[in-house]
């Protein structure tokens, strides 16, 4: 269980990390513009199985 909670937040840091090293090249057309909007899409759609993930693990007994 603590695999997946720790699968998804670094699924998370990796959605951000690119997001953030493609925002000098947004500027520069189409490519960068598609770096940080997969960024994104990568952190946002990693967020949901994490935050499941952890309200199974916080619902079972220690």
């Amino acid at each position: 269980m603590r695999a997946n909670i720790i699968g998804g937040v670094l699924l998370v840091l990796l959605g951000l990390m690119l997001t953030f090293l493609s925002l000098p090249y947004a500027a520069q057309g189409f490519m960068g513009f598609a770096g940080v909007a997969s960024g994104v899409v990568v952190a946002l759609s990693s967020i949901k199985p994490f935050l499941a993930a952890r309200a199974i693990h916080a619902h079972r007994a220690p």
